[in-house]
C-alpha cells in the first residue's frame, strides 16, 4: 500500500486520469439497471421445492403468477361501463396476440410524422383516427413520460417513440397467455346431447365483441352469470344483502417466463387510464411491479439525501472546502463504480441491494475520514518535511489502516455468500466488491488533490492564536477516556447486563417472508389485498396437486367426489384458520357440464355418479385447443394432458387478522396436508407455488444467518490475530462487535421486528463495519505502546486521535442509515433503524468498552515473541506494516 501510496503522490494527474477513466467506462452500466422483487431473486435454483415448482409451470402454465383486476363503480352496468372494459380488454389481448404487420405499420406511420419536426398532440392523435386501439396507447405514454405538453418537438417525439418502441417489444414477448373474464369466456349449453360453448358476451362475423345496449341484454348476461355457482369470485362479486353483481374481474394468466415487471407495468398503465369505471389490480406481479417502484423511489431519496449527510458531517468535521468536496467527490465515484458494475454485469437491484449505494456511502465516508483527518492531524509534519514527503509519511500510516479495514469488511460481506438465498449472496459479493472500491477510490483521490493543492489549515480550526479549537467531539472523546480509565468494571458491569436483556429478546424474534407484511397498514398493497380477499377470494394463491395415478384417472366419480370434498373443507367455517377464500378446479367444470346436461337445473351441479356421463360429456364437449395438447384452453390451468394429475387453485387472504404470516401459513400447509393424506391415502399429493417457497425462504434466512454470522465472526477473529499476531487480541476484538449483534437481535425481538431479507444482514454488516473502528483503535494503540507509553498514556492518545476519526465515521454511518426510515417498505425502514442502532453500539464498543476491557484486562497487545512455524506463514501483519 506504501508503494501505492508514493506512486499517487508522485504521479498525480496520471492517478486521477485513471480514476476517470475507470468511472467512463463504469458508467456506461447505468443505463442498464433494472429493479427486481421476485421469487426468482431470491430462491436458490437447485432447491428442490424450486424446481418442483418450475417443473409444475410446465405443465399447468404460471399457477402463481397471475394478475386479477376489480372493476367497480355506479356506470359499471352501462354503455360507458362495458365499452370502458371492452376496450381495456382490447388493449390488453394485444400483449397476448402480437401482431407485427400491424405493431410495424404504426412505428412507420409514426416516424413519418415524426420526421417532419415538431407536431401538435392533437394533430398526432388525429393521424390515427383509424386505430383507436394505438390512440389510447399513444395518449398513455405521452401522458406518463411528457406530462401535459401540447407541442411535441423533437426531443419530446424520441421521448415518446422509445417509449412507444418498450413497448412493442414487450407485446413481442406475449407475456399474457390467457385472458379469462366474461369479455373473453363462455358458457356452456346443451342442445340435443352436444355440449356447445357459446360467449356470454356475443361477437359479430368478424370477432368483435357485440357490447350490449338494452337492460334485457345486460339481464341476460347478469342470468348466465348468477346461475352457476363457480363463476362467483372468478367473474363476478356481489352484494351480500341485495344479491346485485356489484363488480367483474379480469384475471390474466402470464407465461412462464421469470421476469414479469415490464407487462405488469404495463397493465397497471392501462388500468388507471380507464375513468368510467374504477378498477384495482393485485396478484404477484403486481405487488413486484409496485415493490420495485418503491424501490426506485426509495434510491431516489437515499442518494441525495446521504449525500446531503454526509455533506454535513464532513463540514463539521474538517471546516474547508477541502474537507467536503475530496471526500464527497469519492463517494459518489465509489457509487458510480459499483453501480455501474452492476449494469454492465446485470446484476439487478433487489430489496437487499436498494441500500448498496447508501451502505457504500457509510463505508466510503469512514475511510475518507480517516484519510482527510490524517491529513490534519499530520499538518505540521507535512508543513515541516515538504509536502510530497510529509505526505507520504502522513499516508503510509493511515493508508495501512484503511486498506486493512477495507479487507477484514471485504471479507466479513463475503462471508454472507454462504447463505442459500441468491439475493442475499449477490448483496454479499457486490458489497464486498463495492468496500474494496470505497478503499481505492479515496487512497487515489485525496492524496493525489492534496499534493497538488495549496498547503493550508482552515481559519476556522484555528484559534486567534492559531492554535487548533477544542470541539465537542474532543469533550466527548474526554469523556469516554475519563470512563474507561476510571470506570472501566462498571462499563463492563453494565455491558453484561444489557447483553442479558438483549438475549431475551432474541429468543422471541419471528421469521417473516411473505411481502403483505413488508408494508404499512394504509398501504395500497394491503388494502386491496383485503378488498380482493373479501370479493374473489383473494389474490395470493395455494396450489394443490393430487395425481390420480393413472390416464384420465381424474374422470372418475369417486376421486373427483373426493377432490369435491377437499374444495369445500377448505373453504368450510370451522378452517377459517386457513384464510382461504376460493377453491377450484377441475371438478367445478364437471359440476357445471352435468348441470348443463340436466336443463341448467341447479340441483345437478355436482359430480355425476357414472364414469360413463363424464366420459360422455367430454365427447360433447367443444372449444378451443391452441396448443393441440389435448386440453381445451381453459382446462389447462387444472389438468395434465393425461388427464392423470389435478391442479386445485386456492386463494388466500387474511380472514380475521389483519395479517397471515409465514409461520402461520407454514401452519396453514401443514394442516391442509394432513387432511390430503387423509383424504388421498392412495395417491400422490403436494402443495406447490409461492407459499411452500416463501416457508424455504424463511427457513435459508435462519440458516443463513447464523451460519454467516458464526463464518464472519471466526473469519474476521482469525484474521485480527493474524495481524497482530495476538491471540487475545483476536478474541478481544470480537468483544464490541458481538455485544452489538446480541443487541440488535434483542432489540428486534423485544419490539416485534421480524427477521426478513433486509434485516438478516445487517448483524454480517455490523461485523463488517465494526471491525474498522477495531483495527483503527489497535493500529494506533499498539504504535503508541511501542513508542513506549503505558497503558493509560496509549489509551489517551488513541482514543484523541483514531477517536476523534471513529465518531466522525459513526455519525456519517449513523445519520446516513437513518435516511431508511423515509422508505414505505419496513423492511428498509427497520434496517435503517437497527443499522443506526447497532453503529452506535459499535462506536461505543470501540471508545468505550475495548478501552475498558484492556484496562481491565491488562491484556498484552505486543506480538507473540513466539517462532513457531505457524507463525512463519500465518503473520500476515509483516506484509502491511502494522505497528508493533
Amino acid at each position: 500500500m506504501e508503494k501505492y501510496t508514493q506512486f499517487v503522490l508522485k504521479r498525480p494527474k496520471i492517478t486521477l486520469l485513471a480514476i476517470v477513466i475507470i468511472t467512463i467506462i463504469f458508467s456506461f452500466g447505468l443505463p442498464n439497471l433494472e429493479f427486481d422483487y421476485s421469487i426468482e431473486s431470491m430462491m436458490p435454483k437447485r432447491d428442490a421445492e424450486y424446481r418442483f415448482y418450475k417443473k409444475t409451470q410446465e405443465t399447468f402454465g404460471n399457477v402463481s403468477k397471475f394478475i386479477i383486476m376489480d372493476i367497480f363503480g355506479p356506470n359499471l352496468w352501462s354503455d360507458k361501463g362495458f365499452k370502458d372494459i371492452d376496450n381495456l380488454i382490447t388493449d390488453i389481448e394485444e400483449f397476448r396476440d402480437f401482431n407485427k404487420e400491424i405493431e410495424d405499420t404504426r412505428l412507420e406511420k409514426f416516424d413519418l410524422i415524426s420526421s417532419k419536426g415538431r407536431v401538435e398532440y392533437d394533430e398526432l392523435l388525429d393521424e390515427f383516427n383509424d386505430d383507436a386501439t394505438f390512440q389510447r396507447l399513444l395518449k398513455r405514454k405521452k401522458s406518463k413520460l411528457l406530462g401535459e405538453v401540447e407541442a411535441l418537438d423533437d426531443t419530446a417525439l424520441i421521448k415518446l417513440r422509445a417509449g412507444l418502441l418498450r413497448t412493442y417489444n414487450i407485446k413481442k414477448n406475449e407475456r399474457i397467455e390467457r385472458i379469462s373474464s366474461i369479455f373473453t369466456s363462455g358458457d356452456v349449453n346443451a342442445t340435443e346431447d352436444t355440449l356447445e360453448y357459446f360467449d356470454i358476451i356475443k361477437k359479430d362475423e368478424y370477432g368483435n365483441r357485440i357490447l350490449p345496449k338494452t337492460e334485457e341484454e345486460y339481464d341476460r348476461i347478469k342470468k348466465i352469470l348468477l346461475k352457476t355457482p363457480a363463476y362467483e369470485q372468478a367473474f363476478y362479486a356481489k352484494d351480500a344483502k341485495t344479491g346485485e353483481i356489484t363488480d367483474l374481474s379480469i384475471l390474466l394468466i402470464l407465461d412462464t417466463s421469470d421476469n414479469h415487471h415490464p407487462i405488469a407495468e404495463e397493465m397497471w398503465d392501462i388500468e388507471n387510464s380507464y375513468k368510467n369505471v374504477e378498477i384495482l389490480s393485485q396478484g404477484v406481479p403486481t405487488v413486484n411491479m409496485l415493490i420495485n417502484g418503491y424501490m426506485e423511489s426509495d434510491l431516489k431519496i437515499y442518494i441525495p439525501s446521504m449525500l446531503i449527510i454526509m455533506l454535513m458531517v464532513f463540514f463539521f468535521n474538517f471546516r474547508s472546502a477541502r474537507g467536503i468536496a475530496l471526500p464527497l467527490f469519492t463517494l459518489i465515484l465509489s457509487d458510480v463504480w459499483l453501480l455501474g458494475f452492476m449494469g454492465l454485469f446485470n446484476f439487478k437491484i433487489t430489496v437487499l441491494g436498494v441500500g448498496l449505494p447508501g451502505l457504500m456511502m457509510a463505508i466510503g465516508s469512514s475511510y475518507s475520514i480517516h484519510i482527510m483527518n490524517q491529513y490534519y492531524i499530520d499538518f505540521d509534519l507535512i508543513s515541516e518535511k515538504g509536502r510530497y514527503e510529509g505526505l507520504r509519511l502522513a499516508m503510509s500510516h493511515i493508508s495501512i489502516t484503511v486498506l486493512l479495514a477495507g479487507i477484514t469488511t471485504a471479507i466479513g460481506f463475503l462471508t454472507i455468500t454462504a447463505n442459500q438465498i441468491t439475493a442475499i449472496r449477490e448483496w454479499a459479493f457486490l458489497a464486498g466488491l463495492g468496500a474494496v472500491f470505497c478503499v481505492i477510490v479515496p487512497a487515489s483521490i485525496i492524496p493525489a488533490f492534496s499534493v497538488m493543492l495549496p498547503h493550508k489549515m482552515p481559519r476556522i480550526m484555528l484559534t486567534k492564536d492559531r492554535v487548533v479549537k477544542t470541539t465537542l467531539v474532543d469533550r466527548i472523546i474526554a469523556l469516554m477516556t475519563a470512563i474507561s480509565l476510571r470506570h472501566h468494571k462498571s462499563t463492563l458491569v453494565i455491558v453484561i447486563v444489557i447483553i442479558a436483556v438483549s438475549v431475551v429478546g432474541v429468543f422471541k424474534m419471528d421469521v417473516e417472508m411473505t411481502p403483505f407484511g413488508f408494508f404499512k397498514e394504509d398501504n395500497y398493497i394491503r388494502v386491496t389485498d383485503k378488498i380482493f380477499g373479501k370479493k374473489f377470494g383473494g389474490s395470493f394463491s395455494v396450489n394443490i396437486l393430487i395425481d390420480s395415478g393413472e390416464m384420465d384417472g381424474i374422470k372418475r366419480p369417486e376421486f373427483l367426489k373426493r377432490v369435491d370434498e377437499l374444495s369445500k373443507w377448505l373453504l368450510s367455517d370451522e378452517n377459517i384458520d386457513l384464510n382461504l377464500g376460493r377453491a377450484t378446479s377441475f371438478h367445478e367444470i364437471v359440476k357445471k357440464l352435468h348441470m348443463a346436461m340436466n336443463n341448467d337445473d341447479i340441483s345437478y351441479y355436482k359430480i355425476p355418479n357414472s364414469y360413463t356421463d363424464i366420459l360422455d360429456y367430454f365427447e360433447l364437449l367443444t372449444g378451443e385447443d391452441s396448443d393441440s395438447d389435448g386440453r381445451i384452453d381453459d382446462m389447462e390451468l387444472f389438468i395434465d394432458p393425461e388427464f392423470r394429475r389435478i391442479h386445485m387453485l386456492a386463494m388466500m387472504y387474511s380472514k380475521e387478522k389483519d395479517l397471515i404470516t409465514s409461520t402461520e401459513i407454514e401452519q396453514i400447509l401443514n394442516k391442509i396436508n394432513r387432511q390430503l393424506d387423509k383424504m388421498f391415502p392412495n395417491y400422490s399429493t403436494r402443495i406447490t407455488g409461492d407459499c411452500p417457497i416463501f416457508i424455504r425462504l424463511s427457513k435459508y434466512v435462519v440458516q443463513g444467518q447464523v451460519l454467516s454470522l458464526l463464518l464472519c465472526l471466526f473469519i474476521v477473529g482469525i484474521i485480527i490475530i493474524m495481524l497482530f499476531k495476538n491471540l487475545l487480541i483476536g478474541l478481544i476484538a470480537l468483544i464490541p462487535m458481538s455485544c452489538a449483534v446480541i443487541l440488535n437481535f434483542g432489540i428486534m425481538g423485544l419490539l416485534g421486528i421480524n427477521l426478513d431479507m433486509a434485516t438478516a444482514i445487517i448483524a454480517s454488516i455490523t461485523i463488517g463495519i465494526g471491525v474498522d473502528d477495531t483495527i483503527h483503535f489497535f493500529n494506533t494503540f499498539r504504535h503508541y505502546k511501542a513508542q513506549g507509553c503505558d497503558t493509560d498514556q496509549a489509551i489517551t492518545k488513541t482514543l484523541a486521535i483514531a477517536g476523534k476519526a471513529i465518531i466522525f465515521t459513526s455519525l456519517a454511518l449513523i445519520f446516513g442509515f437513518s435516511v431508511f426510515v423515509l422508505s414505505e417498505f419496513k423492511p428498509n425502514m427497520y434496517f435503517g433503524i437497527l443499522v443506526a442502532i447497532t453503529m452506535t453500539a459499535t462506536t461505543i464498543g470501540a471508545l468505550v468498552v475495548l478501552p475498558s476491557t484492556i484496562k481491565a484486562t491488562g491484556i498484552d497487545v505486543e506480538e507473540s515473541d513466539s517462532k513457531s512455524i505457524i507463525w512463519k506463514y500465518l503473520y500476515i501483519g509483516k506484509l502491511f506494516r502494522v505497528e508493533s
